[in-house]
């Protein structure tokens, strides 16, 4: 109770006390807010950043599942050298909103998976980031296949701080050195389906975004090297797919989408 409070017991309030006690309460409110606010953050940053390795030198945890509709807090950034206004990186569910898709040619997919991490060196992520994953934020990846459930096409999102560290990457993917490629993934346990054979014929899609490069792998179930037009096909249209949603989110992307390297 403050000294007003106690001095006003006893007496009637004066002409402006039902006025001035307003203002007290909103002002009260504000404060309220602001600290809420603050705790938000604090927790935010809690949660994006990857924890600190142990005292014997233990690996960050592995790579989390996650499904559409989970959130992720998100940390606004310092402006960045490019002039865009700061962004946390797309998360899972913007980059991969749906678990069934189809494009505008009319194809449809399924998504059996959905990975992320914080852990830019983690070994699902392309091969060029070693050295230079500084400025990485986050890694997503996504499994689809086919209404006939024939294809596995795997496409996974690095997100970067800033413009320039995603065209980094993607002039470190130019080329054709098999190790700089992102990993595709595996069904996972129950979905009854195979994996694609060790080894097996891909076509592999690499698109620029605002601050983050999508990445796709595309094979045959059966390790087949026919079809490979309809194959590509499906790449390219799920790479694009996700492009779209991570541009949509951090802006720019306008104009005729490019590919990071040469078709193969």
């Amino acid at each position: 109770m403050s000294h007003d409070d106690q001095g006003g017991r006893g007496r009637p309030p004066g002409p402006g006390a039902a006025g001035a006690a307003v203002p007290r309460r909103r002002r009260r409110t504000r404060v309220v807010l602001a600290v809420t606010a603050g705790g938000v953050l604090a927790a935010a940053v809690a949660v994006d950043a990857p924890p600190p390795s142990g005292p014997g030198g233990d690996p960050p945890p592995a790579a989390s599942r996650t499904t559409a509709g989970t959130s992720t807090p998100s940390v606004a950034l310092p402006g960045t050298a490019d002039g865009r206004p700061p962004l946390p990186a797309v998360r899972p569910e913007r980059a991969f909103p749906a678990t069934a898709v189809r494009l505008p040619d009319g194809s449809r997919y399924k998504r059996l998976d959905l990975v992320t991490t914080a852990d830019c060196s983690h070994p699902m992520g392309p091969g060029a980031l070693a050295g230079r994953d500084e400025g990485c934020r986050r890694l997503t990846a996504a499994l689809f296949t086919d209404a006939e459930r024939r294809s596995r096409v795997t496409v996974t999102v690095v997100s970067f701080r800033r413009a320039e560290d995603a065209s980094a990457l993607c002039a470190a993917l130019t080329g054709s050195a098999a190790g700089r490629r992102a990993v595709p993934l595996d069904p996972p346990p129950g979905s009854g389906l195979p994996p694609a054979p060790p080894g097996a014929p891909a076509v592999r899609r690499h698109l620029p975004a605002a601050r983050s490069v999508v990445l796709a792998d595309g094979r045959w179930a059966d390790g087949g090297t026919a079809g490979a037009e309809a194959l590509t096909r499906q790449t390219e249209g799920l790479a694009r797919y996700a492009r779209d949603n991570v541009v949509a989110y951090e802006g720019g992307g306008a104009g005729p989408v490019r590919e990071c390297s040469a078709p193969e």
